[in-house]
């Protein structure tokens, strides 16, 4: 895509932050999902687990109305069972929250915090590609970069890929964004939507001058 002008450009990359402010929120979905696969494992250490599990389900449903009790609940979590499979999760939770109410540096800190090297691997990797999601709608595109190449679980590798594509186009580096999108694409394998908005994205490039 070729610029007229300095205005174009800059509305061209609002755009493209305001559509990842949607990415965002959708990456959520992914967490959730994970969450309810993680379910059967209730069982073990039942006692412990079990307050852990019902702190977890709390912040769930709590409105958001209410992010202070939000906050008491995941600081608990984070501070007395911070080796269960809840904590990580309440924090990725609450940042969506944080996010919603347009407190990014809170919500980054929640992030920063699942992300921790004593959480499993998918989670820190979903922890990760919210954090540099988050990085590129603020700008802080270095920050992002290096938060996408900390990404290494094999679910995961498509989405950082394609999340490395999207900074790079912000960078204004053609050429790696091209070999981002185009690994994203091998990793999809030709199906699914994601691989078609990849595919869109890459069309557009080839349209820059």
């Amino acid at each position: 895509m070729a610029f007229d002008n300095d205005e174009q450009q800059s509305e061209y990359f609002k755009n493209f932050y305001n559509l990842h402010k949607v990415k965002i929120f959708s990456a959520i979905a992914v967490f959730l999902f994970a969450f309810f696969t993680y379910q059967y494992l209730a069982s073990v250490n039942e006692s412990r687990d079990e307050e852990a599990s019902q702190l977890f389900q709390d912040v769930l449903v709590s409105k958001i109305g209410n992010i202070d009790e939000i906050k008491s609940k995941v600081g608990m979590l984070q501070n007395d069972f911070s080796n269960s499979p809840y904590a990580a999760r309440a924090s990725i939770y609450y940042s969506k929250l944080l996010v919603e109410t347009g407190d990014y540096s809170a919500a980054a800190k929640e992030l920063i915090w699942a992300s921790g090297d004593n959480i499993e691997p998918s989670i820190q990797s979903m922890a990760n590609y919210l954090l540099g999601n988050l990085y590129l709608v603020e700008k802080k595109l270095d920050e992002a970069l290096e938060v996408a190449n900390k990404i290494i679980t094999d679910g995961y590798i498509g989405l950082a890929n394609d999340l490395k594509g999207d900074i790079y186009i912000a960078l204004g580096d053609k050429e790696n964004a091209i070999k981002s999108y185009e690994l994203a694409l091998n990793y999809f394998g030709g199906q699914g939507e994601l691989h078609k908005v990849i595919e869109n994205k890459l069309n557009s490039i080839s349209q820059w001058g």
